[in-house]
């Protein structure tokens, strides 16, 4: 967020009400992040929401730099004959 002093001041307005997550908030919960985001007597700030999922590459063994050893082969000729 950022506050717009050229057409509106909030500066005032928004240092009386922006805060930080409460330190008992669970950054892993998802209804709590929602909840927190729409609170309006407030605006916490922080983290709200963090989750580990696997990635692509570890998902799928397909690697993001496919000229890497370990990625799967491919004729680029081919793939861009796809396209025309």
């Amino acid at each position: 967020m950022s506050p717009c002093p050229t057409f509106n001041n909030t500066f005032d307005a928004w240092r009386e009400r922006v805060t930080a997550l409460p330190a008992e908030h669970d950054p892993s919960n998802w209804l709590e992040a929602l909840t927190q985001a729409h609170r309006e007597d407030a605006i916490p700030l922080g983290v709200f929401y963090k989750s580990t999922r696997p990635t692509l590459e570890s998902h799928t063994g397909v690697s993001p730099h496919p000229l890497r050893a370990g990625g799967i082969p491919f004729a680029v000729r081919t793939l861009l004959e796809a396209y025309r």
